[in-house]
């Protein structure tokens, strides 16, 4: 039973590390000029007309 417990932390503890590097590391990186340039297009996409 132990070793379940061991093993079901480790997973979780993994799939948490694994969200922290996806949603909130990117938030303190600057993005990179791909994504730049596609937030941009999206902006123009979706800007209200004039």
């Amino acid at each position: 039973m132990r070793e379940v417990l061991k093993i079901a932390a480790g997973v979780f503890l993994g799939m948490l590390a694994f969200w922290i590097v996806t949603t909130i590391l990117p938030t303190f990186l600057p993005p990179s000029a791909e994504a730049q340039a596609a937030q941009d297009l999206l902006d123009r996409q979706f800007a209200p007309a004039h």
